[in-house]
């Protein structure tokens, strides 16, 4: 303990970087290296007995040939909580992770854990995984609301455009959080997509949670160190998915450090969306399309926009590269809102409208190539 209060004073005396309450970036990166070593050790784990690992299997809506074994969101998972530890270990109740509305949010991820590693080796329902959702994402509601931030009436206003009662907008959270839940494990089918939205969302999550201040500034930035080793084996061609396990607790996790964001009024809801943009719009609208053939919405699919410019030939590599570029279009223009005091509502609604022609473009393709 000793060594690390030093390690705290050296930080701090000769760090040039601004420095947040709690962990600082010395701190930072001793925690983060061992978090990558867990991480990785847990990686080569699963790889040595992928075998006994459940796989994706080939049928009508996958996009390989051969199974692929997934609970890849494990090695995710042991490295993160292996840091979380850390944190608390060494800093005890001065951590910020000991008020109501964090314990929450650690009660939430842990349950959807558990859930989606039962149904990765064993179905489970999905009225029951959609239950589970929904009691974590009131969970974890319940504590924003009760905060002083939450209590302010502003924050029932729609951010101008409308005012709501404060139930609606509870109602409206908790579908959000559960949405976000679900957007991760939507995408874990393309090789590289799903790992790489959280190394550029989560970032974008943590610069600004530090710019703005933020002590938990650290948690955003370990899960993107805690999915680098994983990512490796994600990259095309994937070896390994993440699973309901690495997926849908990832979602969640991203909904809830996005909204503690707001709760705290660093950014706004406008920040989040655009962050994710990219897979909250390709979900989105493909749930539209769907809802208005009066498809089965429930059911697994193959009409994802990725999903069918991998079909359309563009390729695995190809698709992760186009999307990458909508990632870090969108998670720049973000960040460049925030420092700079621009419009994200305007930003939010140009990138729509690229994400939208650009999926335009993807039907008239999609038609032709069907003679439709």
């Amino acid at each position: 303990m000793v060594l690390w209060q030093n390690v705290t004073k050296v930080t701090l005396r000769y760090s040039f970087l601004p420095m947040t309450p709690l962990v600082s970036m010395l701190q930072f990166i001793i925690i983060a290296s061992i978090v990558f070593i867990v991480s990785a050790l847990s990686v080569a784990l699963l790889w040595l007995f992928r075998n006994k690992l459940p796989h994706d299997t080939p049928n009508h809506r996958t996009l390989h040939q051969e199974p692929i074994p997934s609970v890849g969101g494990l090695s995710v998972w042991s490295g993160l909580l292996f840091g979380v530890a850390a944190i608390l270990a060494v800093y005890g109740r001065e951590s910020e992770l000991f008020r109501y509305h964090w314990a929450a949010l650690l009660v939430g991820v842990l349950l959807l854990v558990a859930v989606s590693l039962r149904d990765d080796f064993k179905h489970v329902s999905p009225l029951y995984r959609l239950v589970f959702q929904c009691v974590a994402a009131i969970l974890v509601t319940a504590c924003w609301s009760v905060t002083e931030t939450s209590l302010q009436p502003s924050m029932f206003d729609v951010y101008g455009l409308f005012s709501a009662p404060r139930f609606t907008v509870l109602c409206a959270i908790v579908f959000f959080v559960m949405w976000m839940a679900n957007l991760f494990n939507f995408m874990d089918g393309a090789d590289g997509l799903a790992a790489t939205m959280v190394t550029i969302g989560f970032s974008t999550l943590a610069i600004a949670a530090r710019h703005m201040g933020l002590s938990w500034w650290w948690l955003p930035a370990l899960t993107v160190v805690a999915i680098l080793p994983f990512a490796l084996l994600n990259l095309p061609p994937a070896k390994m998915f993440l699973g309901d396990v690495g997926a849908i607790p990832t979602g969640f996790l991203a909904a809830g450090l996005g909204g503690l964001g707001i709760v705290e009024d660093a950014w706004s809801l406008w920040f989040v969306i655009l962050t994710f943009l990219p897979f909250i719009m390709d979900a989105s609208v493909t749930l539209a399309r769907r809802l208005l053939k009066c498809e089965r919405v429930w059911e697994a699919h193959n009409n994802h926009y990725f999903q069918r410019l991998i079909r359309l030939g563009l390729g695995h590599r190809g698709v992760l590269l186009m999307f990458a570029t909508l990632m870090v279009g969108c998670a720049g223009s973000a960040l460049f809102c925030l420092y700079s005091g621009l419009s994200l509502f305007l930003a939010l609604l140009l990138w729509t409208l690229i994400h939208a022609a650009f999926f335009v473009a993807v039907d008239v393709a999609w038609h032709r190539r069907k003679g439709v």
